[in-house]
């Protein structure tokens, strides 16, 4: 299936379901209070549709990933599996 407008709006309902809802709620509290150190700046491998961006504590945030959905702000359009795609961030990540 290709990660695509059809395939995000899928995904969309699936994190809507009661039990994924929780679950992914669980983490990001999770996620909440282990951005509490001042100076933070947040790399999302495999961001998808950015959740992690709004929530926690950082300074920078940035998703990386092969598809841009439009919802990350800071966006890095990369393939983590490349050994270099760290010098397309926009900042050197501490999280």
């Amino acid at each position: 299936m290709a990660y695509d407008e059809k395939f995000y709006k899928m995904y969309l309902k699936y994190l809507a379901e009661k039990t994924v809802r929780e679950n992914h709620d669980r983490m990001f509290d999770l996620f909440f209070k282990l951005t509490q150190s001042a100076f933070l700046k947040v790399m999302d491998l495999g961001c998808g549709l950015g959740e992690y961006e709004t929530y926690g504590r950082y300074d920078d945030y940035a998703g990386v990933d092969l598809n841009n959905t439009g919802r990350v702000k800071n966006f890095v359009k990369a393939d983590y599996h490349d050994k270099d795609f760290d010098k397309l961030l926009p900042f050197r990540p501490t999280a």
